[in-house]
């Protein structure tokens, strides 16, 4: 149980820690199944599961939701802000139906794909001009698919699923990074006074990423995203693979504050998650 509150602390503040379709050193690894191509129509499909944090279903970490949800549409985070990019669905008993096609909106891959710079080098994206949109689901809540877990008491795991739309035929190769932040912290009665994390002040971490070697087709594509954090020792492991997770589930965030409902949606949406939440292929942040 204490984990489960541990666990819904993190939802609340973000859901997920923001993701889209890589791979490891051998451009396979991880939980995905080595393809990433779905097709020119996206079509979704699965029950649909939120937090179980009352201790039943033999205390998982998930708890079947049975209700129903209509309206319910796609949107892209492009240009600092949510947008609507088309597709239809409802969730009906708890069973999730929704469809898309081509996108009504693309965006630049240079400029949704410019953080990479900084988790990994030697980036190399090509064809440099392709245009993508990177799906979100909404609609009484987030809709993500994924899969969560404590392995032990000091290893926190997640996978996400992340459903990408190319324009043409793409691939994407860098390289991984460690990287070590040393925060310059002082404790002041029992608090830590550091301004740039505001958190405890044993505050320096470790963020390793895996090689990313993938290729893409035009249309809908799919990747899994791993994270792990190691909690005793603060540090954390990004590896992106080609293709679906099998273990991931739709999970309806819908206690999150920062959640909408869109039914009847059109237009843009600037601002609709916590600030500084990017996009789920957008790195640990």
């Amino acid at each position: 149980m204490k984990g489960k509150l541990f666990l819904a602390g993190i939802l609340a503040m973000a859901l997920v820690f923001a993701m889209m379709a890589a791979g490891c050193d051998n451009g396979s690894t991880g939980n995905g199944g080595g393809v990433a191509f779905i097709g020119e129509t996206l079509n979704l499909s699965g029950q649909v599961w939120t937090l179980n944090l009352d201790g039943d279903e033999n205390d998982t970490m998930y708890k079947r939701f049975t209700g129903n949800r209509t309206g319910i549409h796609a949107l892209s985070y492009q240009g600092g802000g949510y947008i609507n990019i088309g597709g239809s669905g409802s969730i009906t008993n708890g069973q999730l139906n929704f469809s898309i096609g081509t996108p009504l909106e693309l965006a630049s891959i240079q400029d949704e794909f410019e953080w990479m710079t900084e988790d990994f080098s030697n980036v190399t994206i090509s064809p440099s001009n392709a245009r993508i949109a990177e799906l979100a689901i909404s609609g009484g809540g987030w809709l993500d698919k994924q899969f969560f877990d404590f392995i032990d008491s000091n290893i926190y795991y997640q996978e996400a699923v992340l459903y990408i739309y190319f324009d043409r035929n793409v691939t994407i190769t860098g390289s991984g990074k460690t990287t070590t932040h040393e925060c310059d912290c002082e404790e002041l009665r029992g608090h830590c006074n550091c301004a740039e994390w505001g958190e405890r002040c044993d505050c320096s971490d470790t963020y390793i990423t895996r090689n990313i070697n993938l290729s893409f087709k035009t249309g809908w594509n799919v990747i899994t995203k791993t994270h792990t954090h190691e909690v005793n020792n603060n540090t954390e492991t990004l590896t992106f693979s080609a293709g679906d997770s099998s273990r991931a589930r739709w999970f309806l965030d819908e206690y999150n504050s920062y959640s909408m409902n869109i039914q009847g949606f059109s237009g843009n949406m600037e601002n609709t998650r916590i600030n500084n939440t990017r996009p789920l292929f957008k790195g640990k942040r």
